[in-house]
């Protein structure tokens, strides 16, 4: 195995194969009684700040985080926008992870871990966000999702037993948990992208090497192991489709810098986008085609930073 420095991401380069993170045998996902009812909040003439080193959730230009209370909050990043904050209450204990299920780049569901280690979710109305709901499993991380469209779009975690479980929703059922395999480092959670021009969906999540592994869960292609992005972190990742061919993954290096790797659409390299971040980062790209990643400062506010991919603007509180 060699190992190099890039940037300063300690990244371990191993020869390319197709094995994954071994797999863990024990069953997760297995749903509980709700312990607690879940109900959106009013928009308050202050709102709270964003709970320390817990990543945001990105839709489009909208970033949601969660405060130290465990309620759930968003705000539109979009320069032209009015940065109104809203409330969407809730009671979370990990970062939100909400989907454009419109296709509109703004997000309509957000799911997240409760204090019950259940997944929650709750879905926007055109005129608020009602009562957050449980979905089952038992969690041990934040969730990752993802949408095809707005009848179809799933949930990944991290189950007890370390792997990564998946939970799919299409027209208007939800199916049961299944296993993805792999071996997630605790305390992170995954991350998830669509890419429209192959119509495939991917994952990317942080190993217990610490390294970024991606697998693609669409069974229109001959491999579907995990594959392993090098890098080095603690904290969870980001993934988005900057375009409809193209995929990248981000992540906060061993310096606390935001880097990225393409993983579809360029070399598997990373590269430094500044920064000094105490979270993992949440990515996202929206209708225009600007790609947004965000993450909390040493400050502990949110700070994004924004372009046509490959090419990013300032860090922006």
């Amino acid at each position: 195995m060699v190992q190099e420095r890039r940037e300063g991401v300690h990244v371990m380069r191993s020869p390319r194969t197709r094995a994954g993170i071994p797999l863990a045998a024990a069953l997760a996902g297995t749903s509980l009684a709700a312990l607690f009812a879940f109900t959106a909040g009013t928009s308050a003439a202050a709102p709270p700040g964003p709970a320390s080193r817990v990543t945001p959730g990105a839709a489009g230009s909208n970033v949601y985080y969660t405060a130290a209370n465990g309620s759930v909050w968003t705000t539109d990043a979009n320069p032209s926008a009015s940065h109104a904050i809203t409330a969407l209450g809730g009671r979370l204990v990990s970062a939100p992870a909400p989907i454009s299920a419109q296709g509109d780049g703004s997000a309509q569901i957000v799911f997240g871990q409760g204090t019950d280690n259940q997944l929650w979710s709750t879905e926007f109305t055109g005129s608020g966000w009602p009562a957050w709901k449980s979905l089952g499993g038992v969690l041990t991380s934040k969730p990752g999702a993802v949408d095809v469209d707005s009848t179809t779009y799933s949930v990944l975690v991290r189950g007890t037993d370390g792997a990564v479980w998946e939970r799919d929703h299409g027209g208007s059922v939800w199916g049961p948990w299944h296993s993805l395999g792999g071996q997630v480092l605790a305390g992170t959670g995954p991350a998830a992208a669509y890419t429209s021009a192959y119509k495939q969906t991917w994952v990317a999540v942080i190993g217990t090497d610490h390294a970024i592994w991606y697998r693609n869960l669409s069974s229109n292609i001959p491999q579907n192991g995990w594959a392993s992005l090098g890098g080095r972190t603690d904290s969870s990742p980001g993934l988005t489709a900057p375009t409809a061919s193209s995929l990248a993954a981000f992540a906060r290096g061993t310096n606390n810098a935001g880097f990225y790797s393409e993983i579809i659409g360029g070399a598997q390299a990373w590269h430094s986008i500044g920064g000094r971040l105490t979270t993992g980062l949440a990515a996202s790209t929206d209708t225009a085609g600007a790609t947004w990643v965000f993450g909390l400062g040493t400050d502990n506010q949110l700070y994004g930073i924004a372009g046509a991919f490959p090419g990013f603007r300032a860090w922006t509180r």
